[in-house]
């Protein structure tokens, strides 16, 4: 980061996060997300404390968080399904927005009227988007389709880079068995797969996640789920939830359903 500069780290910056940054000798802060806000950052003045979190809730702990619901996030969420940012549900409190960075100077005065400048866009998905259509893919299907395996390959490959046991869920899907194909065929190893199944026939696609397993050679692992158990686990999991969210949204209506298979997961030493 000395030699590129904070702009120049965060556009060559490749996956989800969420930093904070402080300069010592310009005495900056600097906030910024990643391209796509994958990994939330909630930011805003309590009291005379510039706060900054993933997780709102952590701010619980904080004596001059109020946790007042905004009233003009909450209508956003209740006519479009999502509070979009830099609001965010709670009054008062900030959500950088995707592709940003936010930086503050050391200001006796700023501090004393809690003033916060507006982030600066690092990246533009419009302007990757006009590069695109400037730069067009060769019109040759395979050609296409070996440029698109390549990249799902090596974004596949970026994630299975951990100091830790990976695992990956898998529902028999279009999505899941891709990934998890791609990551059988970049491992040494059979991967440790994990699906939930349901004893009612209409919600189970057990066999579909089983069937993939088998074919792929993975250390496959199922975990059946009652009605109770699955009820059980709701008001654990919405501890987990950083906001409201839509139950159109497969986040939001997964959650549960994730909790679950990701207990299993630890307990066979992955994460």
């Amino acid at each position: 980061m000395p030699a590129l500069g904070l702009e120049g780290a965060l556009t060559r910056g490749n996956g989800m996060f969420a930093l904070a940054l402080w300069d010592r000798r310009a005495r900056r802060l600097s906030l910024a997300v990643d391209r796509f806000g994958q990994k939330p950052l909630y930011y805003g003045w309590l009291g005379k404390t510039l706060a900054f979190v993933c997780e709102p809730k952590a701010l619980r702990h904080h004596p001059d968080f109020g946790g007042e619901i905004d009233r003009g996030a909450l209508t956003h969420f209740l006519r479009h399904g999502y509070v979009p940012s830099p609001l965010s549900i709670y009054r008062g409190l900030r959500k950088l927005t995707p592709g940003r960075v936010l930086t503050l100077a050391f200001d006796p005065v700023q501090a004393r009227e809690r003033e916060l400048p507006a982030p600066r866009l690092y990246w533009s998905a419009e302007a990757v988007a006009r590069a695109g259509l400037a730069d067009q893919l060769p019109d040759d299907p395979e050609a296409v389709l070996d440029a698109l395996d390549a990249l799902l390959r090596q974004a596949v490959g970026r994630c299975m880079v951990a100091d830790v046991p990976l695992g990956a869920f898998l529902s028999g899907g279009i999505d899941s068995s891709t990934v998890v194909t791609l990551m059988q065929a970049q491992s040494d190893r059979p991967v440790k797969t994990y699906s939930i199944g349901f004893h009612e026939d209409g919600y189970d696609e057990a066999g579909h996640a089983g069937a993939v397993a088998r074919y792929l050679g993975t250390e496959h692992h199922e975990l059946y789920v009652t009605a109770a158990e699955a009820q059980a686990v709701i008001p654990k999991a919405t501890t987990c939830a950083t906001g409201p969210r839509p139950c159109s949204t497969r986040p939001a209506c997964a959650r549960p359903a994730t909790w679950t298979p990701s207990r299993c997961g630890r307990s066979g030493g992955s994460t």
